[in-house]
């Protein structure tokens, strides 16, 4: 039986799931991690309740999305367990520029202690991964189970805010 946080995560994780299929076809899998719960539903109440997040027009994917994606969807799309490279990203999102059309994409990892830093392989796995993708074009933000735990809004706002910078920027010639 969970207490606490773990309880109202799983309660959240069973709306936002239920929301989730209704809103991306059906496409979402399910989630297991209650610190992933929680970061997800920050950000979709954050893009449903928060005007300046709103016109982000949040749309889902289930794949790394190109600039097509984008004309039918909004400016932001939001991927869980895409495979990014050969690695399955918590979660991916892609935005697109209004100025030019450019993508930007973020992968978003909640970092449990069970599966990261625990070790030095642990470390160095995570780290590889991080320049990979970072060679790629990708930013990578990383969150602690911790900071998840303590404040999801801020660590979906920190994801949200670096999506709408990118999205409003003026391109650079």
């Amino acid at each position: 039986m969970a207490f606490g946080i773990d309880k109202l995560a799983t309660q959240i994780a069973e709306m936002v799931e239920a929301e989730i299929r209704s809103s991306f076809d059906g496409s979402a899998r399910s989630i297991d991690s209650p610190i992933e719960r929680l970061f997800l539903a920050a950000i979709l109440g954050l893009c449903a309740h928060v005007p300046k997040y709103e016109q982000l027009g949040l749309g889902g994917c289930d794949r790394v999305p190109d600039a097509a994606d984008f004309n039918h969807r909004g400016y932001l799309l939001l991927g869980r367990q895409v495979r990014v490279l050969d690695w399955p990203a918590d979660f991916l999102l892609s935005v697109q520029r209004i100025e030019d059309g450019a993508v930007f994409r973020v992968v978003v990892e909640c970092d449990g202690h069970e599966f990261h830093e625990r070790t030095k392989e642990q470390a160095a796995r995570d780290r590889s991964r991080d320049r990979a993708l970072q060679a790629r074009g990708c930013v990578v933000m990383r969150f602690t189970g911790s900071e998840v735990y303590r404040d999801p809004v801020r660590c979906a706002c920190e994801a949200l805010d670096w999506c709408l910078a990118r999205m409003t920027e003026v391109p650079t010639t």
